[in-house]
């Protein structure tokens, strides 16, 4: 249970989402609707938007004043849960001081990881605020580009540049004298193509319209789950990848890099 809400556990986590919601300022409170009158008093596009910005705004005061250094790269503010057992924000102003316009369901994710516990929002005291890691789905890596990127820049050489800096990085961590597994390399140790008929190593993709990288295990590629082998190295691959930042592609030049959380039931790519 400590390790369900990042206490104690072994890795960081870059991605956080509220268990119970965060009680953010008065200030910042959604403009409450009287139930009698929800046609007439029926919120904008425009003010729903102010409203999520002021809340966004509200959550890098919160992590400022909980202790929080790193960074945020994205915030997302909304009043329904993200699991599927949770309640929704208002459902938790009942016996607090706060009014349930003030609660929101908060995910973060930062530039860089960050360890547990953490719970943010003037409510931090009394159990509101409460957030656990999200883990990336074991198998999947994605980087977004932040600077760096030409549009006429060829796709597929960035992605032979993407697969030979992966390489080395694992070999890095294996050791100079270590032979990459077929896992990493995509071919046999004689030099050959692997060519079993199945998927046996990692598919590396660029995805162009979102401007990030994708890396693919196997088990993902078949809809399976991954073998005792795949995971170990899966384990090698996601601590070779835990600073990786930069990418130099050659005439394509050098890539400024960040880790891209990847909700396989929301993203484009991959969600039915």
């Amino acid at each position: 249970m400590l390790d369900h809400y990042g206490v104690e556990s072994e890795k960081a986590s870059r991605i956080w989402r509220t268990v119970t919601p965060a009680a953010l300022p008065e200030r910042v409170a959604r403009r409450r609707i009287d139930p009698s009158r929800m046609r007439e008093e029926a919120k904008g596009a425009a003010e729903r938007l102010c409203e999520h910005a002021a809340a966004e705004w509200a959550v890098r005061q919160a992590l400022r004043h909980a202790g929080i250094v790193a960074p945020a790269q994205t915030i997302r503010v909304q009043r329904e849960p993200f699991e599927s057992r949770g309640q929704r924000a208002e459902t938790f102003a009942s016996g607090t001081r706060f009014a349930k316009e003030r609660l929101w369901h908060v995910e973060i994710a930062f530039t860089e990881p960050v360890p547990g516990p953490l719970l943010i929002g003037d409510g931090r005291y009394l159990g509101l605020g409460l957030m656990r890691p999200v883990r990336h789905t074991e198998g999947v890596f994605a980087f977004a580009i932040a600077s760096g990127f030409a549009e006429q820049t060829d796709h597929d050489g960035l992605v032979r540049a993407l697969r030979r800096a992966v390489m080395a990085r694992v070999q890095a961590r294996l050791g100079p004298r270590a032979i990459l597994p077929v896992f990493f390399t995509g071919h046999e140790t004689s030099g050959a193509p692997a060519r079993s008929g199945g998927h046996e190593h990692l598919a590396f993709a660029f995805d162009a319209p979102r401007k990030r990288f994708i890396i693919l295990a196997p088990h993902i590629l078949e809809q399976r789950e991954a073998s005792q082998n795949e995971r170990k190295a899966l384990s090698d691959l996601d601590r070779a990848l835990d600073d990786f930042r930069e990418l130099r592609a050659g005439a394509a030049g050098k890539l400024a890099l960040v880790p891209y959380h990847v909700d396989m039931q929301k993203d484009p790519l991959f969600a039915a």
